[in-house]
């Protein structure tokens, strides 16, 4: 499954939608879809070089943009879902130590493997969802 997903987000660089497909696809990563843009941005990238800071910024802005809907996802409906699956205290802690290093968290998310989408909807579990989250988010 996740082959053929990825397959179909490299054919979208071969039509005139790609950056719309990119924004789409970074903002439903940062939210639920489980591949990251990077697949699509490369393949793009290589087939236009002369767009790709544009591509780049594109990425980003649906990155954000996801950020903050998965801040959404988060506040809404993420703490129930927490504490169906671990125990309270254990979410005490996570959220102590989130809170602690929120702004530095949502950066350094940005440059690990850990899908950006984990910390976008701790942000909305753990109420970090601000200015502070949004710079942090493009910062990445």
């Amino acid at each position: 499954m996740i082959e053929r997903l990825t397959q179909w987000m490299v054919a979208w660089a071969a039509t005139p939608y790609g950056a719309w497909a990119l924004c789409f696809i970074a903002v439903a990563e940062s939210s639920a879809f489980p591949i990251p843009p990077d697949v699509l941005l490369i393949a793009l990238g290589l087939a236009n070089p002369e767009w790709a800071v544009w591509l780049r910024v594109v990425c980003t802005a649906g990155s954000v943009l996801g950020g903050m809907l998965g801040c959404l996802i988060g506040l809404f409906g993420g703490r129930p879902v927490l504490y169906r699956l671990f125990k309270q205290a254990k979410v005490a802690r996570v959220e102590a130590i989130y809170n602690h290093f929120d702004a530095r968290a949502t950066a350094i998310a940005g440059l690990t493997p850990i899908s950006f989408k984990v910390f976008s909807i701790a942000g909305g579990v753990f109420k970090i969802c601000s200015q502070v989250f949004v710079l942090s988010s493009i910062g990445a």
